[in-house]
């Protein structure tokens, strides 16, 4: 029928499991990286425009509907939650700002969240891309070097994901500054999905 010559094919999972890492099996209860981490296998019908290879950057599962919405020509409503990823396909390199946001100029200046050491822990990456999740009262964010885990009914619990990628060792109570700051961002992030998912007066 010829139909791969003009479907884009998504292939992603919504969430992953659990097999005993933090003390749950089987289970996708928490938002440790064996569960909110997950498959994303794009193809596009022009093998010119989006040819195979693996984009090795942080992006959200809510970033898929709109960009599937550009790649087919639809324009993208104001409500839709989430980023299109066809700047990011199409220029891997540029740096990707939080949600992908489009047209963030390449090479953004980095923050103190992604350049420097602290106490011995060097940051090797920009601060240009973070997810956001929330589960349960439990809210996340996660950077290509940390991850901070905001628990509203225990501790919160601050990972530094080059060097522990496993979620094993809480560093909170070692970096207060990066834990204060990836807390700040991820409020901010969370205040402004809401605001963008109120419905809008006509």
């Amino acid at each position: 029928l010829g139909l791969m010559d003009s479907t884009v094919l998504v292939v992603l999972s919504d969430h992953g499991t659990s097999f005993g890492e933090h003390g749950s099996y089987a289970t996708h209860e928490d938002v440790y990286d064996e569960v909110t981490r997950v498959a994303l296998m794009m193809k596009h019908p022009s093998s010119k425009r989006w040819k195979a290879r693996k984009i090795n950057r942080i992006v959200q599962t809510i970033d898929v509907a709109p960009t599937i919405l550009e790649l087919v020509g639809l324009p993208v409503s104001g409500e839709v939650m989430g980023k299109s990823l066809v700047p990011l396909v199409e220029s891997p390199w540029q740096a990707r700002g939080l949600f992908a946001a489009r047209g963030a100029k390449a090479r953004q200046k980095p923050t103190s969240l992604g350049q420097g050491r602290e106490k011995g822990v060097e940051r090797r990456q920009a601060w240009d891309e973070a997810a956001v999740t929330v589960w349960k009262g439990t809210t996340a964010i996660r950077t290509p070097e940390w991850k901070l885990i905001a628990n509203t009914s225990g501790p919160s619990e601050l990972y530094s994901m080059s060097n522990d990628p496993g979620e094993t060792q809480n560093l909170i109570d070692r970096y207060p500054r990066i834990a204060v700051m990836l807390r700040q961002k991820l409020e901010k992030e969370i205040t402004s999905s809401q605001d963008s998912s109120r419905p809008r007066s006509r």
